[in-house]
């Protein structure tokens, strides 16, 4: 099962310094800024409602889940900085017959690359994100012999799993590692080296991906923020006992 990507001759770079202070980039397109501050607050909003058809805002959410913790696939990609990637691709994708049902998911065209000023954290979209409305993103796809058994890495194509495969897939074309590649080489014309950076992929993140049936988006959410709630009251208490502490020492010094 094939990922596509094709390239334009033209590139175009934008820095965030504009980004940042444009109100529609902080809606959620490209660029989006960094977080305000509060730490239960992910690093770009989410963007959920904005998001195509429910299958492609099952599949935000679910990517969107696994780079919102800290964990071996998402620390491959950046950590929560990749966050920032997803809504870009997210915001961007179309649903297109392509009419080839083996290709999953491609982006062809120039692409523009972005830099986070404030966090240093480069990436690139491109001009145009097809999800195939015929092929396994949306559909259980079967050869002329009936043979029903394609497959994304060692998930069904049109399944939970497989679907976000795809999508971290293609996030891979779109983000530099600590060498300064690309996460995994263009395979827009070699099936066998799509499969091989659809192996990498898996290889990092195959324990969060396989996570995915027992994760719920709105849950987890709510225990991050509970959480960061619960370590920022006790700082809170910390640091009141630490000026009380103060203030009774400075009351038994001598005059």
């Amino acid at each position: 099962m094939r990922n596509k990507i094709h390239f334009g001759i033209f590139e175009t770079t934008i820095f965030s310094l504009f980004l940042l202070v444009n109100p529609s980039i902080r809606a959620g397109v490209p660029g989006t800024n960094d977080s305000t501050g509060d730490d239960a607050e992910p690093r770009a909003p989410i963007l959920s409602e904005k998001i195509g058809d429910a299958v492609q805002r099952s599949v935000y959410e679910d990517v969107y889940s696994i780079f919102l913790e800290s964990n071996n696939c998402s620390r491959f990609f950046g950590g929560e900085n990749a966050l920032e990637v997803v809504n870009g691709l997210s915001s961007m994708l179309t649903r297109k017959n392509l009419n080839d049902p083996q290709v999953g998911m491609m982006m062809t065209g120039t692409y523009s690359n972005f830099k986070n000023m404030r966090t240093g954290f480069t990436y690139r979209l491109f001009e145009k994100n097809i999800i195939n409305a015929d092929g396994p993103f949306y559909h259980e796809v079967c050869s002329t012999s009936r043979e029903c058994s394609r497959r994304i890495g060692s998930f069904l194509g049109f399944t939970r799993e497989g679907r976000a495969l795809m999508m971290l897939h293609e996030l891979a074309h779109l983000m530099k590692g600590a060498d300064g590649k690309w996460l995994i080489p263009d395979d827009g014309k070699s099936e066998r080296q799509s499969e091989a950076n659809t192996s990498k992929v898996e290889d990092n993140c195959s324990a969060q991906i396989r996570q995915l049936a027992s994760t719920h988006f709105t849950e987890l959410l709510a225990a991050r923020k509970a959480s960061t709630n619960t370590e920022a009251a006790l700082k809170n208490r910390t640091n009141e006992d630490l000026t009380k502490q103060a203030l009774l020492a400075e009351l038994m010094l001598p005059y």
